[in-house]
């Protein structure tokens, strides 16, 4: 196959001159068009990922990759200790960790709003 792409590169595909330059041209734009489609946003979600669990600490609610919701109790290098309720503590990989997730979860209890005391002075009237 090596051999193949040589010998077109070569004699330029056997229809023009210009043939083998246009098709290294063209391989270049495909790998440039999956590099910038496929390859940066990944490593930006990685990066986006490894930053959130640098910066995690005791007392943030999280939920792991299995859906478990908890709150952070200790966090150590490879590690995280969670209280996922009723006195219930696990130990998970800290890199089981969502920072999607764990983001929606800290968005959706910042906006919930508090039963306003008007409400329960009108019922007990």
């Amino acid at each position: 196959m090596y051999s193949s792409f040589l010998f077109f590169l070569q004699f330029g595909g056997g229809a023009s001159g210009d043939g083998g330059i246009s098709f290294v041209f063209f391989i270049l734009a495909m790998f440039g068009i999956m590099y910038v489609l496929l390859i940066l946003p990944q490593n930006r979600k990685m990066k986006k990922h490894e930053n959130f669990l640098a910066n995690l600490k005791k007392g943030h609610k999280v939920i792991t990759m299995g859906g478990i919701h908890g709150k952070v109790l200790k966090v150590s290098e490879d590690s995280v200790s969670i209280d996922i309720g009723g006195g219930t503590r696990i130990k998970v990989e800290k890199m089981m960790i969502s920072s999607e997730m764990s983001a929606r979860l800290n968005k959706t209890a910042s906006t919930d709003t508090p039963v306003s005391t008007e409400e329960e002075s009108t019922d007990k009237e």
